[in-house]
């Protein structure tokens, strides 16, 4: 996990085929994956995913690689745990996706195309923000997403 704290990909590998945990999480539950989304290293970014890292591996607050990245705002790597089966919709301790975190960040419509999962039900979630309370919010979240 350090190699990949690091970016150091070539060594992050070799520790992976020689038995490292790539799942191990640092204080925060962060895996090496998410630190490298965030951190946008790509390269090791590619070296993980082709290690058989859990693009769904979420942190202490749900964050996921992919919520990281969308706060990061690089597409590239984005499409590439988009690509490698990350859930767009899975939503963090506060009810967020990836796409509300790239909203919330401002991030370049580009990548928020990229995850927006349904805009109509994203669109009346945002609504609800600016409108309400944080438990209705959630209570609609969870008549939304049986």
């Amino acid at each position: 996990m350090r190699a990949a704290f690091a970016n150091h990909a070539a060594t992050a590998s070799l520790l992976a085929k020689l038995g490292a945990d790539i799942e191990a999480r640092d204080s925060g539950g962060s895996t090496a994956l998410s630190h490298a989304a965030y951190n946008q290293y790509t390269d090791t970014v590619v070296t993980l995913l082709k290690c058989g890292a859990d693009v769904g591996a979420s942190d202490n607050i749900g964050f996921t690689a992919l919520h990281r990245v969308a706060v990061a705002g690089n597409k590239d790597i984005a499409r590439m745990l988009v690509d490698a089966k990350a859930d767009i919709g899975r939503r963090d301790y506060a009810g967020r996706t990836p796409w509300m975190a790239a909203l919330h960040s401002n991030k370049d419509a580009g990548l928020r195309t990229l995850l927006e999962p349904d805009p109509e039900k994203e669109e009346f979630l945002r609504k609800l923000q600016r409108e309400r309370h944080a438990a209705d919010i959630a209570k609609h979240m969870n008549m939304i997403y049986r």
